[in-house]
């Protein structure tokens, strides 16, 4: 977990068709599949469709889902694996799939954790739903649903908005070394938890990268 969120702030988690509600394809690594259990189950569970807010503003609308396509683009780019898989669904049905939840970790500590990035999204229409949480894991998540998708034919980005997952490693539960290593790179990246979202667009961290000494202790 630590080491996916040093290197991806940003992920695309699932796609679904039109045709059927159930989620069909995964594009994230094999890393998250607890995250989109959770998010399927939380939107699941709900005893009756959640309201959405009203729709954004043409210019707004436009603007967020550029963003949402660079994000995409990164991910997909650093992910081979889930770029064969999103084309193969395309190939199969591709005026029909949209994407059900962008997936995002984050570590919290310092302001790094799910705030430096929610607020873009609520800013956007985005309202906050439940807290998932996962001792085993050590992660706290909250996810947001969208603003209003009715009206919308096309695919992909351009279909549907998707509900945002947002997870931070609760980092104050790790081993002293792990803390030390966070806390160290962190230390690195100035004021870089306010523009979470700017590093994702782009893929870049807002820290230095890490060594492979640190990354062997974390990924312990």
């Amino acid at each position: 977990a630590t080491l996916a969120a040093a290197r991806f702030p940003a992920a695309v988690a699932l796609l679904r068709t039109r045709r059927s509600p159930v989620v069909a394809v995964p594009l994230a690594p094999s890393g998250l599949r607890h995250h989109r259990r959770s998010v399927a189950m939380a939107a699941g569970a709900a005893p009756s469709p959640i309201p959405a807010s009203d729709p954004l503003p043409k210019g707004s609308d436009l603007f967020f889902r550029s963003v949402l396509s660079n994000m995409q683009k990164v991910y997909l780019s650093r992910n081979p694996t889930a770029e064969k898989i999103l084309d193969f669904v395309h190939s199969y049905d591709g005026d029909h799939i949209c994407f059900d939840h962008f997936a995002f970790r984050t570590f919290g500590v310092d302001g790094y954790g799910i705030d430096s990035l929610a607020e873009f999204f609520t800013d956007f229409g985005y309202e906050s739903r439940e807290e998932l949480r996962f001792p085993a894991k050590k992660l706290r998540a909250l996810w947001f649903s969208p603003p209003n998708n009715d009206g919308y034919t096309r695919a992909g980005i351009y279909g549907p908005l998707p509900r945002i997952f947002i997870s931070e490693l609760l980092v104050d539960e790790l081993s002293a070394p792990s803390q030390e290593i966070i806390r160290k790179y962190i230390k690195t990246s100035a004021n870089g938890n306010k523009y979470a979202v700017l590093a994702s667009t782009f893929g870049e961290l807002t820290w230095e990268k890490p060594t492979y000494s640190d990354f062997q202790v974390l990924s312990r």
